[in-house]
């Protein structure tokens, strides 16, 4: 079952910003996918899953391993604990989800 439609109103990112938005935008966009394909066949659960991996190894890694060497030293405590929780929650079973194939 699809999310229901939020309203989102765009806002101007720094040049420097734009990378990290586009790459939240697909993982946002996989997360919906995941939680909507939770309650359909398996054939789409591996669909599914199988996109979120292969993006994962093309994209969503690299970007958390960016995002961590680049804002973990200009965080608070507060908000390094919080980055670190949200991206090991969101991390594939095995180590950095290299240990997961579908193949």
């Amino acid at each position: 079952m699809p999310c229901p439609a939020l309203t989102i109103i765009p806002w101007k990112r720094h040049e420097s910003l734009q990378p990290f938005s586009r790459d939240h935008s697909l993982a946002l966009r996989l997360a919906r996918d995941l939680a909507a394909a939770a309650g359909a066949d398996a054939a789409a659960r591996w669909r599914v899953l199988a996109a979120f991996l292969e993006a994962w190894q093309a994209e969503i890694s690299s970007h958390f391993a960016e995002e961590e060497e680049q804002w973990l030293t200009l965080l608070l405590m507060d908000e390094t604990q919080r980055l670190r929780h949200e991206h090991d929650s969101l991390r594939p079973p095995g180590r950095g989800g290299r240990a997961l194939r579908l193949r």
